[in-house]
């Protein structure tokens, strides 16, 4: 984590140098300002994510339920490592391997969506996605919201978010066990759903 700019007490005083630093610092979202249809995006998210163990084909995993992530558009690097070449692993002698951009190195994915209302794994019925039944991207009786992030396997991975709670998933459905990394850039929530 970066330092902080300053550390307060409770009633303590910011000081307007503080205030102008974090402005500094601080990453700008915003609509713009032309002929602009979003109501909202303000703001945004980025979240990086590690699976701490092997993600097999078939299975889902949650990435995020700190906040609802539904109505946001998405911008994902999504990168297969493999078990000894994930990063963070303090030292261990693999975690070089997620800078090589040669053909030896992990294979890396980006992609954009939209997170609309959510995802099913059927549309006609608003069936909940679950381990064996992916989500889709699709319209049928209901509207369905899936990101394809990565198709390097014999099908995708996606990102896609819970209809009801708005917690943020990703879907292995790629015929392959993965040790995923993921960093999602999201929007703030665009008002549009």
């Amino acid at each position: 984590m970066d330092p902080r700019v300053e550390t307060y007490a409770p009633l303590g005083e910011v000081a307007s140098a503080d205030l102008n630093l974090w402005q500094d610092r601080t990453r700008e979202a915003r609509a713009a300002d032309t002929v602009n249809n979003l109501l909202g995006g303000v703001g945004g998210s980025l979240l990086c994510w590690q699976a701490d163990t092997q993600m097999t084909s078939g299975t889902m995993r949650v990435i995020d339920n700190s906040v609802d992530w539904r109505d946001r558009w998405v911008k994902v690097l999504f990168v297969r490592t493999a078990q000894g070449a994930r990063t963070g692993q303090g030292g261990s002698p693999g975690d070089t391997a997620i800078n090589d951009v040669t053909s030896a190195g992990p294979a890396r994915s980006t992609s954009c969506g939209y997170t609309g209302t959510g995802a099913f794994s059927n549309t006609t019925f608003s069936t909940s996605v679950s381990n064996g039944n992916p989500p889709l991207n699709a319209a049928g009786t209901a509207r369905s919201y899936a990101v394809t992030i990565d198709d390097l396997g014999t099908g995708p991975v996606y990102l896609f978010v819970d209809p009801d709670a708005g917690t943020l998933y990703l879907y292995n459905d790629s015929g392959a066990t993965l040790w995923p990394y993921v960093e999602v850039d999201l929007s703030g929530d665009l008002g549009m759903r």
